[in-house]
């Protein structure tokens, strides 16, 4: 796999390289960064994690003019970890997208192939994991906030923009991963833009999905739930965001819900989260933010803040502080934490970190 990998990049420059009118273009994300969480297992830790603020990618973008204002386009992105250089996405080579399609200028996008749903393409620039990374992620990211949702096998129309307003319907076909449902996915979406205005709300649908609740959120789906995962029969999500920005400021407000079916029942997840960036100078930016969730028997709470200065236009330095805290019968576990916490209501985590991008 990686001598296919290695060939491929190694075609895909030359030919940049070899036809300057070609728009083909490849970028990437590289973050890296010293981590602390209070409580993991128990115990302080104090490591190295890359892609907190942003995942480690790159990828591959084209468009081909086919006259008429209709253009081919494609994009293939790949995901790995900085430390160790391994494949991410279980293995995938571009386990972050991979898909074709038509883009006209009246008649919008229509894709084929693994892709996001609407939330990240609308919604996930507006929320507080957007600036503060991992360690502001919704429980579980079971609302696909935080881009972990991709669907194989699916059709995606992204229509064009009247006066500021858009539309978008998917549909993913049965048989994909486990990590977006197995079963049949349709999403829909609108968005309206306005100057310094952004209005978006999505709602998805996903089949069959197979879900970890204690080890994605460190609390069950319901009382008396049994640990292990679980199969659910039906995960909907409505999706509600905005946000306006002026001047310096840029005020952020989203409301999630998220309805989890399983055969013993149901249980729905609401999250409500506010934020705001404050950009002190052309090369600093401040980001405050906070969120409550209700899953099953407990509460949690999310408040963190990011310090961010940029080095350059492509590179910048972050500190960012999160802290966690749970009532109810659940455990502060941040998502992606790498063991649960233990005999706490309350957990902290922060990482100070060096991004590139290019």
């Amino acid at each position: 796999m990686k001598r296919y990998l290695t060939v491929f990049i190694v075609i895909m420059a030359m030919n940049s390289t070899t036809y300057a009118q070609s728009s083909i273009t490849l970028y990437g994300v590289m973050d890296d960064g010293l981590s602390y969480v209070k409580n993991s297992g128990g115990n302080h830790l104090l490591s190295l994690v890359d892609g907190e603020l942003q995942p480690n990618r790159f990828g591959f973008t084209g468009k081909e003019d086919l006259g008429g204002g209709t253009s081919a386009v494609f994009t293939l992105e790949n995901g790995f970890a900085l430390n160790t250089g391994a494949l991410t996405y279980a293995g995938l080579i571009f386990g972050r997208t991979a898909f074709v399609g038509l883009k006209s200028n009246s008649l919008g996008t229509l894709s084929f192939g693994r892709q996001y749903e609407f939330t990240w393409d609308n919604v996930a620039a507006l929320s507080l994991s957007s600036q503060a990374g991992t360690y502001a992620v919704h429980p579980g990211d079971y609302d696909h906030l935080a881009g972990t949702l991709r669907v194989n096998n699916s059709v995606k129309w992204a229509g064009p923009t009247f006066r500021g307003l858009s539309l978008g319907a998917m549909y993913g076909f049965t048989d994909r991963s486990s990590a977006s449902g197995s079963g049949r996915l349709y999403s829909f979406s609108t968005m309206y833009v306005n100057g310094g205005l952004t209005v978006a709300a999505v709602y998805t649908d996903t089949k069959s999905v197979t879900l970890n609740p204690l080890v994605q959120t460190g609390t069950p789906l319901y009382v008396g739930a049994a640990p292990g995962p679980v199969i659910a029969e039906d995960v909907r999500n409505i999706v509600v965001g905005g946000g306006y920005t002026i001047g310096a400021f840029s005020t952020r407000l989203i409301y999630t819900n998220t309805k989890i079916v399983t055969a013993s029942g149901g249980v729905t997840m609401p999250i409500y989260e506010a934020s705001e960036v404050f950009r002190v100078t052309p090369a600093t930016f401040v980001t405050a933010g906070f969120w409550y969730s209700k899953l099953g028997p407990t509460q949690l709470r999310n408040a963190t803040a990011v310090f961010d200065y940029l080095l350059s236009k492509r590179t910048d330095v972050y500190l960012t502080a999160s802290f966690l805290q749970v009532s109810g019968k659940g455990l502060p576990q941040f998502v992606l934490q790498a063991a649960p916490s233990a005999g706490s209501s309350s957990n902290m985590a922060a990482q100070l970190g060096l991004r590139t991008r290019f």
